[in-house]
């Protein structure tokens, strides 16, 4: 077990992504030294409280993980780049992961912890899961994933350094700085489609089920962790546990936007649905720790609003 490291030295990996930046800010918030890793940084902005370093994948020795005394991994490839170059999705988000590991333990490092996904578990993710479930998702993202995982699980089961991998659901929230990545994310989409032209256009099936995590909440959820002052199991589930059909969240972003602006919202549905998709994912592993993530969207999707007055 390893103590509470509260003002300890972070280098979060992917650092001026999306997540990433989001990451950064709040643990330079608690209190944490922070350094954000970035093939090219100070290259989209700042983040207050945070330095940048390079993250050089091609050095053979890793040196910019030294120095280090907790690594959150943040950075790899999307669904959509993996599925375009498997073996980019294999060799990043696997095998240099795996390495990443490797040298943060030869260089001291205390703490690891893997940002992966709940869509390991299945594609299209319909049923039930909790961190004990088969990963049966063959897409190239999710395979790759799980080669990550299973790297650091193995690093875990060594003793030599502490941490968890940790299997997010649907994130959405305003950037820290300025992502293209933010606008690909369904929810942030709906909000912004909302707050701009008034109108909701949902594409996919819209009683498709997924469970949306405001990046708040995983900050909050993630520091909880790191305070946690006995061992981590190796694996949690990171979400809200209550998952929406793509209707209900349109109508809650609807409602929302209509509150702040007084413009009534025009949902227009594309595609016919029967049936509402069955899907839970359980945070078994959040709940031993006496963790209880919030089930409330009002909040981030009020954050974005915000960020879109100041933003365009």
């Amino acid at each position: 077990m390893v103590g509470n490291l509260n003002h300890c030295r972070v280098l979060v990996t992917g650092g001026t992504g999306y997540l990433g930046a989001r990451i950064g800010k709040s643990l330079a918030e608690q209190g944490y030294e922070v350094c954000l890793g970035s093939r090219y940084p100070f290259a989209n902005g700042t983040v207050e409280g945070c330095s940048q370093a390079a993250t050089d994948w091609d050095d053979s020795e890793f040196k910019f993980c030294k120095g280090f005394d907790l690594v959150i991994h943040a950075a790899g490839m999307n669904a959509k780049d993996c599925a375009e170059n498997p073996e980019m999705a294999y060799r990043f988000n696997g095998l240099l992961t795996e390495k990443l590991i490797e040298k943060a333990v030869s260089y001291g490092c205390k703490r690891f912890f893997y940002l992966s996904t709940v869509h390991v578990y299945q594609s299209p993710l319909v049923g039930i899961f909790d961190e004990s479930s088969l990963t049966l998702n063959s897409h190239p993202y999710a395979t790759s994933q799980c080669y990550g995982e299973e790297a650091l699980i193995k690093a875990l089961g060594s003793k030599n350094i502490a941490g968890a991998v940790l299997r997010l659901s649907n994130c959405f929230g305003p950037p820290v700085i300025n992502s293209n990545e933010c606008w690909n994310l369904v929810l942030n989409e709906f909000i912004k489609d909302a707050f701009l032209n008034r109108k909701i256009t949902i594409n996919g099936d819209y009683l498709s089920k997924r469970d949306f995590l405001p990046i708040s909440e995983f900050n909050r959820v993630l520091l909880s962790i790191l305070d946690f002052t006995e061992s981590v199991p190796n694996v949690i589930n990171v979400s809200t546990g209550a998952s929406r059909t793509l209707l209900d969240v349109a109508l809650e972003v609807s409602d929302t936007v209509t509150e702040l602006t007084g413009t009534v919202i025009e949902i227009v549905k594309e595609n016919s649905s029967e049936t509402a998709s069955n899907l839970s994912i359980e945070n078994n592993a959040l709940q031993r720790m006496g963790i209880y993530p919030s089930k409330d969207l009002t909040l981030e999707i009020r954050r974005m609003v915000d960020y879109l007055k100041l933003s365009i």
